[in-house]
């Protein structure tokens, strides 16, 4: 399999449904032992939310993009600036927030380090 991509319209119930997805995406995903080429990567468009699944991602997952109705798709140009949802460490605003606020409680003073 090439290039997949699932678009989810965006409707009343678009937030909704593109939360499912993620949750059952994630789920898919654990079930087939996260495997690390597999890329998944999203993009908001003005029509609604656009998933692309890299070649060895649409191998792994194909029922679950067959069940939301994937379609085949040349390579994203872009990919460099989508959310990498499932595949890598995600980069995010909220896990740069989360590294700038851990403190190392073994250089603060009177801190104490759990082991």
């Amino acid at each position: 399999m090439g290039w997949h991509c699932v678009f989810i319209e965006k409707t009343r119930i678009a937030k909704a449904a593109n939360v499912t997805f993620r949750n059952m995406l994630r789920g898919a995903y654990q079930d087939q032992g996260q495997l690390p080429n597999c890329h998944v990567y999203y993009r908001q468009g003005s029509g609604g939310h656009y998933y692309y699944f890299a070649p060895a991602a649409a191998n792994v997952l194909g029922a679950f993009v067959r069940f939301w109705e994937g379609y085949e798709v040349s390579e994203p140009t872009n990919v460099g600036q989508m959310e990498v949802v499932i595949g890598a460490v995600r980069r995010d605003v909220a896990n740069t927030r989360n590294r700038m606020n851990y403190v190392d409680l073994s250089v603060v003073p009177g801190g104490t380090r759990k082991h």
